[in-house]
């Protein structure tokens, strides 16, 4: 699981840098601005083709749409250049853009780089991004290319749902008459629903002058947070300790106001951030001074900064300051405690696991309901700043009482979401009643690693507790406990190495269709079709009942039909029929894919109805299940 979309590890106004990171190499500059990629993620919730350079108004030019509801993530087109011919001049980014049905935005971006991946000059449109339904509008961004500059990013992205279209892309030579649109120190609208906020002035300006920055929340509106933010290139802080503090008072606040500093490093690592997770401002308040502070450490590329506004209420802000102190100045900021889970809903959880042990309080989660589904989690995190390139040990103490099953659990995610180690004690689950006991989680922060999220899992009935919970680095004597998740090397197109890992977690969980589906596809797509077709026949040969999933084992043995497997996916609770079809449109693409179950067809048609399948997968929005991401990745394969 990961966090990085949520306010928990939010950096307002740097969203947009994004979409330059993990480009492909630079093309040779010519006429054209290089070859415009799409960026899906991983788990491909876009579909994104065609040439921004088409002129405007002609046949062609470029989309990008969402393919699954509600999503939060960002589609992308992007390209890379030669700084060469611009070093030392103006330039500017110019194009078309018209949407549909875009609620959070779209918009061009450009980034000067030096050759260490420093950022030197960028704009992404913050505070104009093309929001809604809009006919064709011409955006204009302009930066300077500074000598020492290596590479010019260019992306035409689409934040959330909807559609984006794009044409007449163009970089120009400018005069210097014409004004920058970002430079560092501007201060810019943004955040993840700026559209309901009304937002300006300059927070800058001295304390008790008589202007100053604010953000008012619109009448009615109550999704997302609008933020006002800014940046700054960070060479004159590396290495250092910086503190943000500003003046702030409120009206009526009742989600959160707050400052927030972060250190940016490659592929937008969080090497340092504060937003005050652990301290928001809230309700009614006078001026009153606050504090954020951060290490900057080498590898930093951006240092962005401002404040923001999550829910109803005002806040102004004025006298922010962004200074270098010594390190007897103490950091601020511990990221908050938030629910996570597939079932989430079917647990109470709450309090702070970090508390020290004996010391009263402390973290829990406990099932609430009769029959809960798994799984529940009290999760936070940690920024990777201190922690690249060393192996880390998270421990905590744990009691239970009459759980079905509990653990502590550690995850360490890399660029796009890939996970890089991960531990959920799953070899080693805490059972039943047990009285407080030491619990390590010991993994690797490789040097591309951009967020560390870890806390405490709970499957089915009962309830822990968790305190004195510490991350701290040690050497590599201590061995690590990662485990290798099957499912994450099945969505990687590693079959061969899934189909060695789903044996252990069906022996631990014999009950579990998901694990023998898995395995099964996991063999059939390594070329192991015989051993495939074995381990199948037994599964069949001991289903007792058409319990779900077992209608799928016996559709891919040749005993029911894909439109009975459909009727048996369907139920009366919905959201067990939305979870249900998800998996039954996933078993039945690879069906199409792999010729399962009585399939015939060419391989083109075959493929096209497998694509239908994995699309319906997506729309049912189950984004917890295995088979939802399976479906992704599945579908970035068949893009490709």
């Amino acid at each position: 699981m990961t966090l990085s979309t949520s306010r928990l590890w939010f950096v307002p106004g740097l969203a947009a840098f994004l979409l330059l990171a993990l480009l492909p190499p630079a093309p040779v500059c010519g006429q054209t601005l290089g070859q415009w990629t799409p960026s899906l993620g991983p788990r491909p919730d876009y579909e994104a083709g065609g040439n921004p350079e088409a002129k405007h108004g002609s046949p062609g030019g470029a989309y990008i749409r969402s393919i699954v509801p509600a999503t939060s993530a960002i589609g992308s087109l992007k390209s890379e250049l030669p700084a060469g011919p611009y070093v030392g001049k103006r330039v500017r980014l110019s194009g078309f853009l018209k949407t549909e049905n875009a609620e959070d935005g779209a918009m061009f971006s450009i980034s000067v780089e030096d050759p260490n991946g420093v950022r030197l000059a960028s704009d992404g449109m913050g505070g104009r991004l093309v929001v809604g339904t809009s006919d064709w509008t011409k955006c204009d961004l302009v930066v300077d290319v500074p000598t020492t500059s290596s590479t010019i990013k260019l992306a035409v992205g689409l934040f959330g749902a909807g559609k984006a279209w794009a044409d007449g892309v163009a970089l120009d030579v400018l005069g210097s008459d014409v004004p920058l649109t970002n430079w560092p120190g501007k201060w810019t609208t943004t955040g993840s629903a700026p559209q309901n906020y009304e937002m300006g002035g300059d927070p800058s300006v001295a304390h008790g002058s008589a202007a100053g920055g604010y953000i008012r929340a619109k009448p009615g509106a109550a999704k997302g947070f609008g933020a006002l933010a800014t940046w700054c290139v960070p060479s004159n802080f590396i290495g250092k300790r910086v503190r943000l503090s500003a003046f702030v008072r409120t009206e009526a606040v009742e989600g959160a106001a707050a400052l927030f500093l972060s250190a940016s490093g490659a592929h937008d690592s969080m090497l340092g951030f504060d937003n005050m997770d652990d301290r928001p401002i809230k309700g009614t308040t006078g001026w009153t001074r606050y504090e954020a502070v951060v290490d900057v450490p080498s590898g930093t590329t951006i240092l962005g900064y401002g404040f923001f506004v999550d829910g109803a209420g005002a806040a102004w802000i004025d006298g922010v300051t962004l200074e270098p102190v010594g390190p007897e100045v103490a950091l601020t900021g511990q990221l908050a405690w938030s629910a996570f889970g597939s079932n989430p809903g079917d647990y109470e959880m709450g309090g702070n696991p970090r508390v020290a042990r004996g010391a009263g309080g402390g973290g829990y989660i406990r099932s609430k309901v009769e029959a809960p589904r798994p799984y529940g989690a009290w999760v936070s995190g940690s920024v990777v700043g201190p922690f690249l390139g060393k192996r880390v040990r998270l421990s905590g103490y744990v009691k239970t009482e009459a759980a079905q099953k509990a653990a502590v659990y550690m995850r360490v995610d890399g660029p796009d979401g890939r996970m890089l180690s991960f531990d959920n004690m799953d070899n080693r689950p805490i059972l039943g009643t047990t009285d407080w006991k030491k619990y390590d989680v010991v993994l690797d922060v490789p040097p591309d690693s951009i967020a560390i999220t870890y806390g405490i899992l709970l499957y089915g009935l009962g309830k822990a507790w968790m305190e004195g919970l510490a991350l701290e680095p040690v050497g590599t004597d201590v061995p690590s406990t990662h485990m290798v998740n099957p499912y994450t090397e099945y969505y990687e197109g590693r079959y061969g190495e899934a189909a060695k890992y789903f044996p252990e977690r069906i022996a631990r969980s014999p009950a579990s269709f998901s694990y023998r589906l898995f395995h099964f596809l996991a063999l059939h797509r390594s070329g192991q079709v015989k051993e495939a077709q074995a381990f199948l026949a037994g599964v069949a040969a001991g289903l007792t009942d058409l319990k779900w999933a077992g209608p799928v084992v016996q559709f891919y043995a040749g005993t029911l039909s894909e439109e009975d497997v459909l009727k048996a996916a369907a139920n009366v609770d919905p959201k067990t029929d939305k979870e249900q079809r998800c998996e039954a449109y996933y078993y039945l693409a690879m069906a199409y894919l792999l010729k399962l179950g009585g399939v015939q067809g060419d391989a083109p048609s075959n493929a096209s109805k497998a694509r239908e399948y994995l699309e319906k997968c997506l729309a049912t929005g189950v984004t917890t299940f295995v088979e939802y991401r399976a479906a992704q990745a599945e579908l970035g394969r068949l893009k490709r």
